[in-house]
């Protein structure tokens, strides 16, 4: 299940975002200081949504004005099928064109958005660079 993000969740995303394995798959992998958080969320807080498992929060959805996605899930939480179902909902739910941007290294996200129709759109194969976009447009 997932619901609309609250103030009450801004810490509990702070927290997701810093774990080591969220960073590391993240394009921007430094820690995130909460003071900057704050100043971020307090001006981005609608475009995240909470994953909720057995009445827990697990992670996180986030979608950018322009239709960007992306997920995090606590390390608690992985291997459950979770994230499948979450970008399952999400996509259901904003019912507009979704765009990912994932490393080629993270795995589990990549299977999670091909499983939930989302194809190929760009890969890049640079020195720096090692990325794929996928698109899933609306029915």
């Amino acid at each position: 299940m997932i619901r609309k993000a609250g103030f009450n969740d801004i810490l509990f995303i702070w927290h997701v975002r810093n774990e080591l394995s969220v960073r590391e798959n993240s394009f921007n992998s430094e820690c995130i200081l909460y003071t900057d958080h704050i100043k971020f969320m307090s001006k981005n807080l609608c475009n995240y949504w909470i994953i909720v498992f057995r009445d827990k929060s697990a992670g996180f959805i986030r979608i950018d004005k322009n239709g960007e996605i992306s997920i995090a899930i606590s390390e608690a939480f992985r291997r459950k099928g979770i994230g499948m179902k979450a970008i399952k909902e999400i996509v259901l739910m904003v019912n507009k064109p979704l765009t990912a941007k994932i490393k080629f290294d993270n795995l589990a996200s990549m299977k999670i958005f091909r499983r939930n129709r989302f194809k190929i759109i760009v890969q890049r194969d640079g020195y720096e660079d090692k990325y794929l976009c996928l698109k899933r447009e609306i029915k």
